[in-house]
């Protein structure tokens, strides 16, 4: 079987689809994926922003997920990359966030606090099979 590699506009296009929320199953959202990028254009990270969440993402997602590349971590970068998208969502109209990690992540835990996120749950999730952490940050 021949595997499928979308060009750059088909991703685009894809990225579009999911900030209006076109085409998006039961139980997705509506998102907006931004980039972080260093002075040479080299992305060192990404985030989502969902615009709403269901009870489940509520529970055991949030509103922001986010990743920086293994080789610029513990740099700071997640912690800006936060704070700006905490910009972002009051043009959402969005006035609690919640943002949740594995128990063990230490690092985005740190994140999350220096943002201003409260630990508001922690327990083990199913699914996945780890202990997450809840955090509400008020806007």
């Amino acid at each position: 079987m021949r595997s499928y590699k979308p060009n750059f506009d088909e991703f685009i296009e894809f990225l579009e689809r999911c900030n209006n929320g076109i085409g998006l199953s039961e139980n997705q959202v509506p998102s907006t994926l931004y980039l972080l990028k260093n002075h040479n254009n080299r992305i060192m990270g990404a985030l989502s922003l969902r615009h709403r969440l269901t009870d489940e993402l509520k529970m055991f997602g949030g509103h922001i997920g986010y990743g920086i590349r293994p080789s610029e971590r513990n740099k700071g970068y997640a912690t800006v990359m936060l704070k700006y998208a905490l910009d972002y969502v009051k043009e959402l109209n969005i006035s609690t966030i919640y943002i949740s990690c594995d128990k063990d992540n230490i690092a985005s835990s740190k994140v999350i606090q220096n943002n201003g996120g409260v630990l508001e749950w922690e327990g083990y999730y199913q699914p996945v099979n780890r202990v997450i952490q809840r955090y509400r940050i008020f806007l």
